[in-house]
């Protein structure tokens, strides 16, 4: 079986992120190591996964089904409260906007269209906020936050949408990636990013799965590496709490709003 932990393992936290995978399946009783695949969709519809954290996005909607939920971790950064997350919408300091209807007009930088803090929050805060359609002049699309705070701060864009922990965990570990950018607003909350695991994997493996990563947010052993992870617990939520996820994407098509830009 395979494990793996893609959605915050920057390089600078690669050894943060191994250590609380090697946490969670001490508890488990688990053996494997964890693996850091190039195709996440290939990965995450394996016949052999174990363990892995998915955008929310992606579990409601390309791989619905194929897919089963575990638990959400809560996370200590701004912008998250529990199993809740948003995205700071961010722009060069010296940028006129004062609020995000000021965006209108905007180039904005998304990592894909299957991201929910990238994007999804973005459709819904734009067709909210103006009758205009589309309500940015451009999309630039980028394949991940890093590369979208880069196309902000050089100029290649003029606001994007970045993951409130993404934020954070740069902030800490690679503030040049930050430097020169401030939040404009917050997107509305929706849960964090979820651990899944494979839709067929027997119930007892599931239930020890859960079990243990509870007892690696206990572990007094883990402290520090939950410290540099941002992780603040984990809350087993019912899985129709991600249904705001599409949710949102429903409220944007009935306001009329079907392109970004």
């Amino acid at each position: 079986m395979t494990a793996s932990l893609p959605m915050y393992d920057l390089p600078e936290l690669a050894d943060a992120t191994a250590a609380w995978w090697q946490g969670i399946a001490r508890h488990g009783g688990f053996e494997m190591g964890l693996e850091r695949p190039a195709d996440l969709m290939a990965h995450w519809r394996s016949p052999d996964l174990l363990f892995s954290q998915t955008c929310g996005y992606p579990l409601t909607h390309g791989l619905a089904g194929a897919m089963r939920y575990l638990a959400t971790p809560c996370y200590a950064a701004e912008g998250c409260h529990r199993p809740l997350y948003r995205s700071a919408i961010l722009v060069r300091e010296e940028a006129p906007m004062a609020s995000f209807a000021d965006a209108e007009g905007a180039r904005v930088a998304i990592n894909s269209e299957d991201s929910q803090s990238g994007c999804n929050v973005l459709r819904v805060m734009a067709a909210e906020i103006s009758p205009v359609r589309p309500f940015f002049s451009a999309v630039v699309r980028t394949g991940s936050h890093l590369a979208s705070m880069a196309a902000v701060r050089e100029g290649q864009a003029d606001l994007a949408a970045i993951d409130a922990v993404t934020l954070a965990l740069a902030t800490r570990v690679r503030p040049a990636a930050v430097a020169g950018l401030r939040r404009l607003a917050w997107s509305p909350a929706a849960p964090a990013l979820p651990y899944i695991t494979r839709p067929d994997l027997p119930v007892a493996v599931r239930q020890a799965l859960v079990r243990a990563i509870q007892a690696a947010c206990a572990d007094p052993r883990l402290a520090a590496v939950r410290g540099e992870l941002l992780i603040d617990g984990v809350a087993v939520l019912n899985p129709d709490a991600y249904q705001v996820i599409p949710g949102m994407h429903r409220r944007a098509l009935a306001l009329g709003l079907t392109e970004l830009g």
